[in-house]
């Protein structure tokens, strides 16, 4: 079963802090970790999720340019993140300007991990999402014919 669905809607407080709700912070059962996403936005994701990632790099030849790069992009941005007393985390000036994120922030499950999104690119991702789950509807039912 997924650990990680829906789509949340909040306000970063004045210190750049977001709540993340309960039933999510429940599912994170190691350390948790924020880093910079693949598309504007950032990725929480436990130690379970890091070390999958991890083990995969680890059987890629560092004499590879392509695996160094991102090996460099990808680890050098986790951040390890706490909750707070309220559940809330604190997002960094340098992955809220990354994620562009200035006051709303949607929090949206992707099954094993969170992302936080920007309310502007959030919108505009997920109209490009639309379009794609039309699509996969129509193939679905393609199948049952």
């Amino acid at each position: 079963m997924p650990r990680f669905i829906g789509e949340y809607k909040y306000n970063l407080d004045s210190k750049g802090r977001v709540i993340i709700p309960g039933k999510f912070r429940e599912n994170f059962t190691e350390n948790v970790y924020l880093l910079k996403g693949f598309e504007k936005c950032l990725l929480l994701l436990d130690s379970k999720e890091i070390k999958k990632i991890e083990d995969r790099i680890s059987k890629r030849s560092l004499v590879d340019k392509e695996v160094r790069d991102f090996t460099r992009a990808f680890f050098s941005g986790i951040t390890e993140v706490k909750t707070d007393s309220q559940g809330r985390i604190l997002l960094s000036r340098s992955l809220l300007e990354y994620a562009e994120i200035t006051e709303e922030v949607y929090l949206v499950g992707t099954g094993f991990y969170l992302e936080i999104w920007s309310s502007k690119n959030w919108l505009i991702e997920s109209k490009k999402l639309q379009a794609l789950r039309k699509e996969l509807i129509r193939l679905i039912g393609e199948d049952e014919k």
